[in-house]
């Protein structure tokens, strides 16, 4: 920096660019270009533990909670790619939801809680 500073007090253009050309701009190529990880969504893994958690303790209701809430913040959020996807999260909660709907009474008065039951499919 001293010598860039010196170099400009002494007007010597020429080395002043070729400086600037061989050192900045490498390191703002290299500090622009995408991130090959980036950092997890931390909040979206803990919206899955969440979720997990209330479907293996039973509170399906919760459990819908958390993935309305996780589908409004973000809906590319992991929870939402867990449960869309097959695997382990989705069967746990689809298990959860058939229990509950095989024992939610089928008559008019309880459209509100079969429509709570369906949003997440």
């Amino acid at each position: 920096m001293v010598d860039l500073v010196r170099r400009l007090a002494e007007r010597q253009w020429r080395q002043v660019a070729w400086r600037i050309l061989l050192v900045a701009v490498p390191v703002a190529a290299l500090s622009w270009r995408p991130e090959v990880d980036p950092d997890p969504d931390r909040w979206g893994y803990f919206q899955l533990a969440l979720l997990v958690a209330y479907v293996q303790a039973g509170d399906v209701d919760a459990a819908i909670n958390v993935l309305d809430d996780a589908r409004a913040t973000n809906p590319r959020a992991e929870v939402s790619a867990a449960v869309l996807a097959p695997g382990s999260v989705h069967d746990l909660l689809t298990a959860a939801v058939s229990r509950r709907w095989a024992i939610t009474p089928q008559d008019p008065a309880s459209a509100l809680a079969q429509a709570h039951l369906v949003s997440p499919a």
